[in-house]
């Protein structure tokens, strides 16, 4: 049997079960399920910590990415590897910049996430093929493009992740539009645009209107 501790955070029942039974096939024997971060971060004792925490990044209509940073600053020593079926590389770079090890897609092969687990417990990041290219296309366009050449939208692009659209919604906002008008604009609903806003304050990390500009200023 092998002795690290597991935390998984995830509250889809299917996925608990397949990646419990991974876990326990392959001799891992110390696992605790949560569907929360706040329901782990209260029954956390800090002197029996996780070794590894799987961390899904969308748990109901919370991003868990916004508390992982807290987990990194409770747990220093804990491997996390944040879980999603999001795709997208604003996802990715959120991760590692609040704190994450590791990153697995669902969907990918199971297996990937038995060598993310060992290679974090490892001391190695691990990070899926498909996020591994997106990271070093992101990373080639950053280093070919001095960033005093870049114009504003494509600076505030690559510092949060955003979109075209989550830009032109960013651009609404700054005018001062209301959501309707945001929306005849880019011709969609305006619960499209609630979506692209809810979107934007996430990976801004700001809770109002007020705050963007301060923010894609720094």
């Amino acid at each position: 049997m092998i002795h690290n501790r597991i935390v998984l955070i995830e509250d889809e029942a299917l996925t608990q079960i397949l990646f419990t039974q991974l876990l326990r096939e392959n001799g891992f024997s110390e696992i605790e399920q949560f569907e929360s971060v706040s329901s782990f971060l209260e029954a956390l004792d800090l002197g029996k910590p996780p070794d590894l925490i799987l961390l899904d990044i969308m748990l109901g209509a919370q991003n868990a990415l916004v508390q992982l940073p807290k987990i990194r600053l409770l747990l220093p020593e804990a491997k996390i590897i944040v879980v999603t079926g999001y795709t997208e590389e604003a996802f990715l770079f959120q991760a590692l910049k609040a704190g994450a090890d590791s990153f697995y897609i669902k969907g990918e092969a199971i297996h990937r996430l038995l060598e993310a687990i060992q290679q974090s417990l490892s001391g190695h990041a691990y990070l899926s093929p498909q996020s591994a290219n997106q990271l070093i296309t992101r990373f080639r366009h950053i280093e070919n493009t001095p960033i005093g050449a870049l114009d504003m939208h494509s600076r505030v692009a690559i510092r949060f992740g955003l979109k075209k659209r989550e830009i032109e919604v960013l651009n609404g906002l700054l005018a001062a539009k209301r959501y309707k008008e945001i929306a005849d604009d880019m011709h969609v609903s305006i619960n499209t645009v609630r979506h692209y806003v809810v979107s934007l304050y996430q990976k801004t990390g700001i809770r109002k209107r007020e705050d963007l500009l301060q923010v894609i200023q720094e």
